[in-house]
């Protein structure tokens, strides 16, 4: 199986961190870069709970010198590991042991460039409360106009789609998960895997779920006004060349040093 390289970005979440990376560190595929990544969060307290991990030479530590949003973390991060493979996790989720290899195993047998799955919902407790199934061909149901086709923190993706898509939107600090699923769709094989191996805890303090940028706040309006105008230029052009540069977001729109923690 190919190497995989694990993005965790995460700000203020030491209740549930160590938990998630974990999930990730126990994965039957052993073959594993873990990027944790620290966005600026105003304790130390993130590197304690992590203190009994670090022993694993696998996991790898980030500092970010100011709060930029896990997009532009991502971003970053991305250019600082080669390896075939990229996968997502959220610092609040876990992982089923056989995530990543169930997943990997699915992307070799269909040919998928992305590969999600379904979910269980879980709470802050971390109680199982709902399966959270997903359309199995995410290229198909976009194309009919369905807006959520993927839990984007279960996506493995191969590193080839960012030699199109370059990264995600380095100009916001939420809801560019799905825009990047809208643009990969255009050149890629997306794939769900009908097994819920990924835990999504609902909580009250994500980006998601707070009043100032949830799923109803005027700012995520805002923005998905901004990224439906730029999938209808998208649909609406016959020039590949000119496709190819619409496929590609802003870069990082705010300076700031993510360095390595020993």
């Amino acid at each position: 199986m190919p190497r995989v390289g694990v993005l965790i970005p995460h700000y203020c979440a030491e209740e549930y961190l160590a938990e998630a990376v974990e999930s990730v560190l126990r994965q039957d595929c052993r073959d594993l870069e873990v990027h944790v990544a620290d966005d600026a969060s105003p304790t130390e307290r993130w590197l304690s709970v992590l203190a009994p991990l670090r022993r694993d030479p696998r996991l790898i530590l980030w500092r970010s010198n100011r709060n930029v949003g896990p997009y532009r973390i991502k971003n970053v991060l991305l250019a600082r590991t080669d390896t075939p493979v990229i996968a997502l996790q959220d610092a609040d989720d876990r992982s089923h042991p056989q995530r990543l290899s169930r997943q990997l195993g699915f992307m070799d047998a269909t040919g998928a460039d992305l590969v999600g799955c379904w979910t269980r919902y879980i709470n802050p407790e971390g109680r199982v409360y709902s399966i959270g199934p997903v359309l199995p061909n995410i290229n198909f149901w976009l194309r009919v106009g369905l807006p959520t086709t993927i839990r984007h923190p279960t996506a493995i993706m191969r590193r080839s789609i960012f030699e199109v898509l370059r990264g995600f939107d380095g100009s916001t600090k939420f809801g560019a998960d799905q825009e990047f699923i809208l643009r990969a769709a255009y050149l890629h094989k997306l794939r769900n895997l009908a097994r819920p191996l990924y835990d999504l805890r609902q909580t009250g303090g994500s980006l998601s779920r707070s009043e100032a940028t949830g799923m109803r706040s005027e700012a995520r309006q805002r923005y998905w006004a901004r990224y439906r105008a730029e999938e209808q230029l998208r649909r609406q052009t016959t020039d590949r060349a000119r496709l190819l540069e619409l496929l590609v977001p802003p870069e990082n729109d705010l300076e700031f040093a993510l360095e390595r923690v020993d």
